[in-house]
């Protein structure tokens, strides 16, 4: 928000592009997250948890009481992508890293699986352009 003053450009909030709704698992710690929903799921929640992040969204499991599912969630981050890139220009977007990962595995037409080496670290940039036929072209900053 400060940048944005500062170099006067108009913020606005993007629904579309937060991160995944885990429903009732929303909040839970690592340790909570296994033992409510993953038992058996290994038990250092320091390793690598973009990782397991991502295998836990995409392996099949019992859902999560109101957990928004990945095709949703995928749905979502690509349909408001679509309409951040017909706008035109430059637009720039901070969101999360799971997000991230859904518009690289777009781009990689994998919408189900998140290709190697893509995931995200905190501050992490994304360069996002359409390319011919309106592939979606990726560049990691």
């Amino acid at each position: 928000m400060i940048a944005g003053r500062e170099l006067a450009l108009q913020l606005e909030p993007c629904p579309g592009l937060v991160e995944y709704d885990f429903g009732e698992a929303t909040g839970a710690t690592y340790g909570e997250v296994r033992e409510r929903y993953r038992p058996g799921w290994p038990g250092d929640p320091g390793a690598q948890l973009a990782r397991l992040f991502v295998s836990f969204i995409l392996e099949p499991r019992p859902a999560i009481p109101r957990e928004e599912g990945f095709d949703a969630f995928a749905g979502r981050v690509t349909a408001t992508t679509e309409t951040l890139l017909g706008r035109g220009g430059t637009v720039a977007t901070v969101t999360h890293g799971g997000v991230i990962g859904a518009i690289l595995a777009r781009a990689a037409g994998e919408p189900r699986r998140v290709p190697a080496g893509a995931l995200i670290e905190n501050a992490a940039g994304l360069v996002l352009e359409r390319g011919t036929g309106g592939a979606w072209l990726t560049r990691l900053l």
